[in-house]
């Protein structure tokens, strides 16, 4: 069983979508406007997109 503190990088959708950033390339399907967190669940991860805020979407995408 893996470390329940290690954390992995999950791309977040303003519409609350997450996905692993292991899965791959970003859904092709959604938009680019999505945040990059590090967090040790997919709930985890939007929790810390919801904190961060809604202006940080776009820049993110752009730096991936």
């Amino acid at each position: 069983m893996g470390d329940p503190e290690a954390t992995v990088r999950y791309r977040v959708w303003p519409d609350g979508t997450v996905q692993a950033v292991e899965e791959g390339a970003a859904y092709t399907w959604m938009s680019d406007d999505y945040m990059r967190v590090e967090a040790t669940s997919e709930d985890g991860a939007l929790r810390i997109a919801l904190q961060r805020g809604a202006e940080n979407y776009k820049d993110d995408a752009r730096h991936e």
